[in-house]
């Protein structure tokens, strides 16, 4: 999981935000099902799927952005605002992550069992 912490006010778009692509965590999981997790190491980390519309990230000091590791995800232009953008980021993991990593790049919630309950599926 990526988790963020804004250092500062970032309540404008075109400041230095953080952009994401919503769903992308779906498609690079398709993507992965169909050509197996060692298309992570022959894409160079970028697969080629089609990303749709992206959407800049909004929140001021304090506010924490808590998102799935594979969803796009890249820092935008600060043409809005004369000073940079703060923010520290973390990569979490669950416990036992190295040896199931594969499977994980496949099946986007196989280390979410709250989020899989929720939508009303299956827990492997």
């Amino acid at each position: 999981m990526l988790a963020g912490v804004l250092m500062t006010e970032q309540r404008v778009e075109n400041a230095g935000n953080l952009w994401v692509w919503p769903g992308a965590h779906r498609t690079h999981a398709a993507f992965f099902r169909e050509r197996g997790p060692e298309a992570l190491v022959e894409s160079k980390g970028y697969p080629k799927i089609e990303l749709p519309e992206p959407s800049q990230v909004l929140g001021g000091p304090g506010d924490v952005i808590l998102a799935h590791y594979m969803i796009g995800h890249n820092i935008g232009g600060n043409y809005a605002c004369d000073r940079a953008p703060q923010a520290v980021y973390f990569r979490l993991r669950r416990a036992g992550h190295q040896h199931r990593w594969r499977e994980c790049l496949c099946d986007e919630l196989l280390e979410y069992d709250p989020v899989r309950a929720a939508l009303d599926r299956e827990i492997v």
